[in-house]
This record gives C-alpha cells, structure tokens and sequence, in this order.
C-alpha cells in the first residue's frame, strides 16, 4: 500500500470537514467502554492522517469508507495494545457484547505474522478490493505468483486460527 505525504493543511481541512467528523465519531463511540476520551481522540485524529495518506480514490472507493476501516483499525489496535500491556483491563464480558471488535483484532494480529508479501496480498485483494493483476503489477511478478501467494497466506491464516 503506497503511501503520500500529507499537508498539515489538508489534515485541517479534512478534520474540518462535517462527513468526516461524524464517521470519526460513530466509530469511537462504538468504543467508548473499553478506551479513555483521550485514547478515542486520538485514534480518530490517527485514523484520519493514515486514510489520508494511504486512500486511494482509483480504487472506487469512498474516503468516508475508508476513513470508517481507519478509524476502527486504530481503536481495536489501541484495545490490543492496552490489553497487551496491561494498561487497560477488558471487562470479561467483552465477548459477549463485542464479537466484533474481537474478530477485528484477531485478523489484525494474523495479518501481522504474515510475511511482507502475503500480507500486503490480502490486504489489497480484501481490504483494498484490487484484483490479481493490479496486485501483480504493484509487485512486479504475474497474476499466477499473486494467486499463489494468496494461496500461502490463507494456508497460513487457517494454520495461526487452528493452532
């Protein structure tokens, strides 16, 4: 995933912008249990600075969808970090109430032991939506070397879940 730098003003108009302050909004508030204000606020301001370094509009889709998978990503990292660290305890009912953010966490963690290829493979292909040639040419090897890495990476994801 490319990245481009951005301006403290684009960041300022985009913070100012009404759509994008009610996207930051409903997804911290679907956190308020488990994070302080402070951590919220800044997942929000965090998540905004990344889509907006890494949305790509060729790809069709929506900044406002993007801002939202942004934003959660954020929040449900912040969680893993704090449960992590011990920081935060997580009521022990959070499974019950938030299968979700779990889920969330989960495949983020998975992702994270993935090799750098594979990883970025099934980030665009079901994060992104891009298909196997675009994957193909952004990492300059065929549609047949793609699929075989998606392959591998889906091995090893169902390998990481089992174990």
């Amino acid at each position: 995933m490319s990245s481009r730098c951005v301006t403290n003003d684009e960041f300022e108009t985009a913070i100012k912008n009404p759509n994008n302050r009610s996207i930051i909004k409903f997804v911290c508030n679907q956190y308020r249990d488990w994070l302080t204000e402070d951590t919220l606020i800044s997942c929000g301001l965090n998540g905004l600075w990344n889509c907006l370094e890494k949305h790509n509009p060729k790809l069709g889709n929506k900044f406002t969808s993007s801002l939202y998978l942004f934003v959660k990503w954020q929040c449900a990292g912040q969680i893993r970090q704090n449960k992590n660290n011990r920081y935060v305890e997580l009521r022990e009912d959070i499974v019950d109430e938030s299968p979700a953010v779990l889920d969330c966490m989960i495949v983020h963690e998975y992702l994270e032991k993935l090799p750098k290829r594979q990883k970025k493979v099934v980030y665009d292909k079901f994060f992104e939506g891009k298909n196997g040639a675009e994957i193909a040419r952004e990492l300059n090897c065929t549609r047949e070397n793609v699929r075989q890495l998606l392959e591998r990476a889906i091995s090893n994801l169902r390998k990481m879940h089992l174990d």
